[in-house]
């Protein structure tokens, strides 16, 4: 299958920002592939739910944000593992859209999908 390079080119060349945690900022882990009319991206969220995470578009940058809620009915004597908030923003070409959003088993999937569409518009997303 022939690699589309407008996907490329896009992905490689627009300004991005994907930050785990607001206090301390550090990198998510995903994974991104590339196929002839779309790009889906894999994102991993250990510890988070669908409800925790929104989604949203605005004058063609596409957001998702991460709240997890606190569970203040436990009581832990380690605690090395905590889920973070975090906001990810990424620019859509122009003629693209969000074709679809799942959430299963921790990782986050969205697909790209080339369009004749302007992205500009406030859009929101849910996971199907």
């Amino acid at each position: 299958m022939k690699t589309n390079s407008f996907f490329i080119n896009s992905l490689l060349t627009s300004p991005n920002t994907l930050v785990y945690g607001y206090k301390n900022p550090e990198k998510l882990n995903y994974n991104v592939s590339i196929a002839d009319t779309h790009v889906e991206f894999e994102i991993f969220l250990p510890g988070f739910t669908k409800e925790e995470l929104q989604f949203y578009s605005k004058n063609g940058e596409f957001f998702i944000e991460g709240k997890p809620k606190v569970n203040s009915e436990k009581s832990y004597i380690i605690k090395n593992f905590i889920p973070q908030p975090f906001k990810y923003s990424t620019i859509i070409p122009k003629d693209c859209d969000v074709d679809g959003i799942r959430f299963i088993d921790g990782v986050l999937y969205i697909k790209l999908l080339v369009l004749s569409k302007d992205s500009s518009q406030y859009k929101e997303y849910s996971i199907e």
